[in-house]
Parts: structure tokens; sequence; C-alpha cells
């Protein structure tokens, strides 16, 4: 208690400012933790919300080709899981009106897959499934991109095993039999969504793909259909998306870097500051040695002065965040207002839809991290401090 009390009134001391240097690295430790929480929490959101649409309508939890699996099998391994046949191929296609033409991948889906709630959260239909029977429905990116209008008589050029040569071109003559819209750009620029029967209509050798959604974790779900078909291709949302999961990753590593550097900044001040409070205290410490007060107990009084400081500048950095990104909309768009004042030019910030959010662990993260750095920063500035014998440091005291 003794320690504590001493640290708390050296932390606060009015002694050469130290009160107001104290505030002012609370508030900058502070400052510093909203920064980091909003700055995640906004990450969070743009990353979970581009993640969870590659897996609803891309990558799926996980997809499976079997030879000797059934849809059956499948959802015999969970019963709460989701299971469609899809299949994909490339095309060529090309506009018969104007001779525009661009490639693509036309994916074969069933109506059931539309119906699912995970993919119908983000991919839109405009049209009934119903009329994708022997056409294709088309994303507005891709109408635009060839210049089609809703007449245009539209070629799909395939390629497929032939009886004289291994792979021949066929061309299938249709036209626009829908529209949609998806969360995902390159999805929508480059896909057209046909029903998987008349697909496999057109070219029968395209491969069954089981598209998967599931609760359970998909590696163990990838382990269970191995278990049942060891020839099987399985392949999850984080495989297929490796690259850009491993550059969101990486992305947000390096936010923590970058950001952490402030607080090392905020951590090297504290150390600076507590050495100069040292520096005005040798002669109460001496003192205090000479009462009984050992080295390692003086030594705890600054380090525990310093780590006061940030703890308070933590959980207000704390309760400033949460409530900042409890109302990062209105925060956003007092931005875009300020924004707009000053550049009369509106922003992108609250045209994107996301929702920001930052985990317990996360906070604890950040706590921890900035604490550790503090306490050895601390440390190392104390551990020199009372080397000096007491009758050296009292020879000093002036008259």
């Amino acid at each position: 208690m003794f320690i504590f009390k001493t640290a708390f009134r050296y932390a606060f001391s009015k002694t050469g400012g130290r009160r107001r240097t104290a505030i002012m690295q609370i508030l900058g430790i502070g400052a510093g933790i909203i920064a980091l929480m909003i700055v995640s929490a906004v990450m969070n959101g743009l990353q979970d919300a581009q993640i969870r649409h590659l897996r609803n309508i891309e990558s799926y939890d996980l997809t499976v080709i079997s030879d000797t699996l059934t849809i059956d099998d499948l959802r015999a391994i969970d019963a709460n899981s989701s299971v469609y046949e899809t299949c994909e191929t490339a095309a060529l296609i090309v506009d018969k009106n104007y001779g525009n033409s661009a490639t693509a991948r036309v994916r074969g889906i069933s109506e059931n897959l539309v119906n699912d709630p995970r993919f119908s959260e983000s991919l839109v239909f405009y049209t009934d499934y119903s009329s994708l029977s022997d056409k294709g429905a088309f994303s507005l990116a891709l109408i635009n991109s060839l210049g089609l209008s809703a007449e245009d008589e539209i070629d799909f050029t395939f390629l497929r095993p032939g009886k004289t040569a291994t792979i021949v071109p066929f061309t299938y003559e249709s036209g626009i039999g829908g529209l949609y819209a998806s969360y995902i750009t390159d999805y929508s620029s480059s896909t057209v969504l046909m029903d998987i029967n008349a697909l496999l209509e057109i070219n029968p050798k395209t491969q069954i793909i089981y598209a998967v959604y599931t609760n359970l974790n998909t590696a163990s779900f990838a382990r269970s259909v191995l278990e049942l078909d060891e020839n099987a291709q399985v392949v999850t949302w984080q495989e297929y998306n490796r690259a850009l999961y491993s550059a969101l990753t990486l992305e947000k590593t390096v936010m923590y870097i970058f950001l952490g550097f402030m607080f090392l900044i905020l951590c090297v001040n504290l150390r600076n500051t507590t050495k100069r409070l040292i520096r005005t205290k040798l002669n109460e410490g001496a003192m205090l040695r000479a009462l009984g007060c050992t080295k390692k107990s003086l030594n705890s009084v600054f380090v525990l002065q310093a780590l006061i400081i940030c703890i308070l500048g933590e959980i207000f950095g704390v309760v400033s965040g949460i409530l900042a990104v409890s109302n990062i909309d209105k925060i956003l768009s007092l931005v875009d207002k300020i924004i707009f004042i000053l550049t009369s030019r509106q922003s992108i910030l609250t045209a994107i839809p996301f929702a920001a959010s930052i985990g317990a662990k996360e906070i604890i993260f950040i706590c921890a991290g900035v604490l550790l750095m503090t306490y050895i920063l601390i440390l190392f500035g104390c551990r020199k401090a009372f080397k000096k014998e007491i009758m050296e440091v009292m020879a000093n005291v002036p008259d």
C-alpha cells in the first residue's frame, strides 16, 4: 500500500508541472488507443464484409468435386449444412448485332441455391429464376462493358470434347435472360449465371461441383469429406481466396506496426519524464532508504507511477474508443460534412456499407501491448536510478 500511495503521489505531483504532464500523457495514450480501435474496427468491418460476400457467392464455405459422393453423403456430415450442385465453364460472349466480345465464366446454379439466405444476401436477381431456363443472367457491369441491350442476340462459344478432336468450339445462340447485381465487382464483371440443367445440356462434360455452406470448421468438414472419399477435391474458402486472405492479413499487420510507432514515441516520452522525476526525487529517495526502504521498493514506486498513467490512459482510450466505434456512422457523416464544407465535394465515407466491429481480444491485445512496452522502457530507465549510496546522495543536498 505504501508503494502504491507514493507512486500515485509522484504521478500527479504538482512539483515542476508534473500533474499537467501526467494528464497530457494520459490524453495522448488515450488518443492513440482511440485511433487504433477506430482504424481496426473500420478495417474489420470492410474486410469481414468482403470475405462474407466471397464466401456467399464466389468460393462458398468450401467446394467438393467427387465421382462417388452425392449431395446426401455431404449433407449427412452435418445436418445443418447446406449443399447445392453447381458447375462452371469458360465462354466467349459475342454480341451478334455489334460484334463486341468478352471472355467470361458461365456458372450453373440451381433455384434452391438462389433462394438460400446466404446467397441472396450477396447477390440480387432483378428477374425470376425461371427466365434462366435457356438464357443467362448478366450483371449490369457486364452488359455495359459489352454495350448490350435487352433485345440483343448473343453467341456463347464453349469448348467441349469432340468426336475427331480432343476439344472443339461449340456456339450456343441465346439472349439476356435476366439481370443481377452482386457486392463483388470482379464477380459481376466476369460471371454469367445460368440454370445448371440448361448448362449441362449445352455442355454435358461440365464438371459438377458441390457448393457447401456450413457452420462447422471448414477444415474439419474437409477432413470428413476425405474420410468418405480420399480422391475427392476439396477446396476451402481460405484456400480459394488465399492471395486475398494473405493480403488482408498483411494489411492489418502493417497497420498495427505503423500505429505501434506512435505508442513507442509516447512510451519513450513517459520514460523520459519518469527519469526527470527520479532526478528531482533523489534526495527524498535517499531519506526513504535511510528509513529502511529498499532499492527494489524505490524502483517499484517509479515503475508503478508510470504504469498508473499508462493504465488510466488506456481506460480513457478504451471507453472513448468503444463509444466512437458504436457511433462510427455519425462520425463519418460529420467528417463528410466537414470535407464538403472545405472542398465542396462529397466523399465516399458514408457511401460504403459496412458494420465497424472490434472484439474484446483485440482490445486486450492492444492494451497489453502498450502496457508491456511502457513497463519495459520504464524498467530500463529506472534500473540505475538508485545505485548511488545514501551518504553520496545526502552529501549533495544543498544547505
